[in-house]
């Protein structure tokens, strides 16, 4: 079975409720297999890893609240909406956003008796402080320092047919997440193996080159510049130090037990690399930014996500019902996909 397919069959479906022996059983399957299959070969993998496995499961029940209730995405929703007003500044916008999703075209084409999608909508969010106008009572107060904020680079990338199969595609998206960020960490550790071993391979050709020109007594006895011989001891010097922090690394025998060890705790700690919150605040008609509320402000919401990787990740993303009437496709249309698809 291509790698693919394992992974659409192989999911975790995760539990909404509690967390049953066979969800962390697969779950604790699933990592490994994302990571390094051969971890599977070391005795009680399974029982070594289900602390830091069912810890990484409650770390992603606690965000179930966090995702919301959808909001509604169509035309005459966004009228009414103070948060579709704030990411899309009209509703041509919002349409040639959805449509230049070609998942999302995709996903209606497959699913031609669905009107509406469930889906995560994620973008970068900017806040700029810029210098305007205010009025204060009665006087306009000028260069007052205002806050405006804006939306960009609007992606739509899980779907689903209700808020409960979205949140259980989110849920597998945190533990893709965590099982990403511990494999980051096993290549960081070959990564710094490698270079140490190519640091070596390189000081022992120096060296070797120094010793046949001649090096110590050698060198004097031959009137050669004193400073090469002072670069042949540094490089010596070198070489035993690297030798030492290659010997202090484990070896092959033990590289299994050490990847098991860093991805036991990349599982225990996932709030240590990835933080995800609600935000809350108050924006005007032109998106500018106030801290309490006021007759012309709405109150909007939408979660911040921040991953502390390689490459780091910081988006925001708010849970929408996407009605097929708020697609206006690019390039390809509906039917166009729906021919496709077959």
């Amino acid at each position: 079975m291509g790698l693919l397919g394992w992974l659409r069959r192989s999911t975790p479906k995760l539990a909404t409720d509690g967390l049953s022996e066979a969800v962390v059983r697969e779950t604790t399957d699933y990592v490994v297999r994302m990571c390094d299959p051969r971890i599977a070969l070391l005795s009680r993998y399974r029982e070594r890893l289900a602390p830091a496995v069912v810890a990484a499961l409650r770390f992603v029940q606690k965000q179930r609240e966090m995702l919301g209730e959808p909001v509604d995405a169509n035309v005459s929703a966004w009228h009414s909406t103070p948060l579709l007003r704030a990411i899309f500044a009209t509703t041509d916008e919002m349409q040639q956003a959805f449509g230049r999703s070609t998942e999302l075209v995709e996903w209606f084409a497959r699913n031609p008796l669905r009107d509406v999608a469930v889906a995560t909508l994620g973008m970068v969010a900017r806040e700029q402080r810029v210098l305007g106008m205010a009025l204060d009572g009665q006087l306009i107060q000028r260069d007052v320092v205002q806050t405006t904020l804006s939306f960009s680079d609007h992606r739509t990338r899980i779907f689903s047919d209700s808020p409960e199969s979205l949140w259980r595609g989110v849920a597998r998206r945190l533990v893709d997440e965590l099982a990403y960020i511990a494999l980051s960490h096993f290549e960081a550790e070959q990564t710094t193996r490698k270079q140490l071993e190519d640091e070596l391979a390189l000081m022992r050709a120096r060296l070797r080159a120094f010793e046949r020109r001649g090096t110590g007594m050698d060198h004097l006895a031959a009137g050669r510049d004193v400073p090469d011989a002072v670069v042949g001891r540094k490089l010596l010097h070198q070489l035993e130090e690297n030798e030492r922090k290659l010997a202090q690394m484990p070896g092959n025998a033990d590289l299994l037990e050490l990847r098991l060890s860093m991805l036991a705790d990349t599982l225990s700690h996932a709030e240590s690399y990835v933080h995800i919150g609600r935000r809350s605040l108050h924006v005007d008609s032109l998106n500018q930014v106030f801290d309490d509320a006021s007759p012309d402000t709405n109150p909007i919401s939408f979660i911040e996500v921040k991953v502390d990787r390689n490459p780091p990740l910081e988006r925001v993303l708010v849970a929408l019902r996407i009605h097929r009437s708020a697609l206006q496709p690019v390039g390809m249309r509906l039917d166009d996909a729906a021919r496709m698809l077959g």
